[in-house]
């Protein structure tokens, strides 16, 4: 029987259309007539519209709009989708749980019957479901958004990879129809959510979600292969290194979406805070100024001063502190203060004209403010300051006691060892010192001489062993060398042991 030959699939809506879907050249070209659609059709970076959840969370104000009709319709696209791959799941679900219920053999694992009960059916009519999905391009299209090359990859390579396992009959297409179906399922009940303006937590676990499901799903095809008799045709083979081919850049495009999109999240956050703070506190300031711009007291004097401290303290946690610190040293007059009743309201004035600038959105004025900082900062460039290193323990000064007057404190450390730490006692006089001092210096000499002459011993009994050992010693000729050192040590030796009984 040739498996790879087109046989019919009973039950299917509109039968007539199976050969010409089941025709390579069908998804082949409405995937390639897709492509070049959005691209043609695809706006601008500089012109294109962000999302509103973009929009918020990077503190833009070029977001996309929909109509009510528009948005009615995006809402009951999304839930269609989302109910249909419900039922695609648990159908293949329950067909599954009688796969693994027959047998466990690899022969009840990979025949026909999963094929015959659901495979076929619903997975035809999960390879017409993409060409549907296509539309989700195009309402990004039509609301201004720029399509990714992600979601031109995904829509296209979706059609190509489910028409090859359909066609071919290849039976690891279940862990496409599975997977996906599961995935789709929450995926675009979210999107039908926010549609409306609910925003459920969680987007990053979708996409964590999908991630999964490519490594997962391309590992087990992958298994296919290397068990024999699993694939029993050359198109079967053909679907699954299809299927294999189009996941592995998708897993890239979708970690590299992840890593670009909830990696930064984080960074505009913080630069969101610093922003509302920055904007607070003028707010703030500006109000202080309008309360004392009809009454011009000493109270006046005592807020400028206030305002310049605070500029000067919030300006040190930004990237350019101290640019900022200089144009606010500039503006306020750092050595003089200058807070006159002129001055301060020609800062009132100068306050009241960004406001009224800020309130017109008068792009010009502020772009031109923007490139003379932009120009000032390029001129004085920031290095990063390197953080010091911390003292290590080794290298930390150990703390110093103080003593008392009658207390002394005498450290020597000798070649072998040997230490004389701190010792108590009344401050013995300068002569007493230095016969101390004295007799450390000649039981150094002694005790090296000592060790010197324990080497010269070492050394003539190691050769008196080996001209011995080669019967060409002559007789008591090393004898002498070896008494006289000997002698020598015990003099030195006996020096000390008296040393030691006198002191006791």
């Amino acid at each position: 029987m040739d498996l790879d030959k087109l046989t019919p699939i009973p039950g299917i809506p509109f039968p007539e259309l199976y050969e010409l879907f089941m025709d390579w050249k069908t998804p082949v070209a409405i995937a390639v007539t897709y492509a070049t659609l959005v691209h043609i059709f695809n706006p601008s970076v500089e012109s294109a519209k962000l999302s509103r959840v973009e929009a918020k969370n990077r503190g833009e104000s070029n977001a996309s709009k929909s109509s009510k009709l528009m948005t009615a319709f995006v809402f009951l696209h999304n839930l269609f989708l989302s109910v249909y791959s419900a039922i695609t799941f648990i159908n293949m679900a329950q067909s599954m749980h009688k796969l693994f219920n027959r047998g466990s053999s690899i022969h009840d694992a990979v025949n026909n019957f999963l094929w015959n009960d659901s495979l076929g059916y619903w997975g035809y009519l999960f390879y017409l479901s993409k060409f549907y999905e296509v539309i989700d391009t195009a309402i990004i299209i039509m609301k201004g958004r720029r399509s990714s090359l992600l979601q031109t990859y995904h829509h296209s390579g979706a059609m190509i990879t489910m028409w090859s396992g359909i066609r071919y009959q290849a039976q690891p297409i279940w862990i496409f129809v599975v997977f996906n179906s599961f995935i789709h399922s929450i995926m675009y009940m979210y999107y039908a959510m926010t549609s409306i303006g609910l925003h459920p937590p969680g987007k990053r676990y979708l996409t964590s979600m999908q991630i999964s499901q490519f490594l997962v799903g391309c590992s087990t095809a992958i298994s296919y292969t290397i068990v024999p008799n699993c694939l029993k045709s050359p198109g079967q083979q053909f679907a699954v290194a299809v299927n294999v081919a189009y996941l592995l850049p998708l897993t890239y495009l979708f970690v590299d979406f992840a890593r670009k999109t909830y990696g930064k999240r984080k960074a505009v956050n913080t630069k969101k805070s610093e922003e509302k703070h920055f904007t607070n506190m003028s707010s703030s300031c500006a109000v202080a100024f309008q309360s004392t711009r009809k009454t011009l007291i000493a109270e006046t004097r005592l807020k400028t001063l206030d305002l310049y401290k605070s500029l000067l303290r919030s300006s040190e946690k930004y990237q350019h502190a101290d640019v900022l610190q200089k144009v606010i040293r500039n503006r306020f007059k750092q050595n003089k203060y200058n807070t006159s009743r002129s001055r301060v309201l020609q800062l009132l004035t100068e306050a009241d004209k960004t406001q009224q600038l800020l309130a017109k959105e008068n792009l010009e004025d502020q772009c031109f403010v923007q490139d003379r900082i932009n120009a000032y900062i390029l001129r004085h460039p920031v290095y990063p300051v390197k953080p010091m290193k911390p003292i290590s323990q080794s290298e930390k000064k150990p703390a110093q006691t103080k003593r008392k007057p009658y207390q002394v404190a005498i450290v020597a450390q000798t070649s072998n060892g040997y230490q004389f730490k701190r010792v108590r006692g009344w401050v013995q006089p300068v002569q007493t010192s230095m016969m101390i001092k004295d007799r450390v210096k000649t039981n150094q000499i002694r005790l090296d001489k000592f060790n010197d002459l324990k080497m010269q011993l070492e050394m003539i009994e190691s050769e008196r062993l080996f001209l011995d050992n080669l019967g060409c010693l002559p007789k008591d000729k090393l004898k002498g060398f070896e008494i006289t050192i000997r002698a020598t040590m015990n003099e030195i030796s006996n020096h000390f042991h008296n040393s030691v009984l006198k002191q006791k």
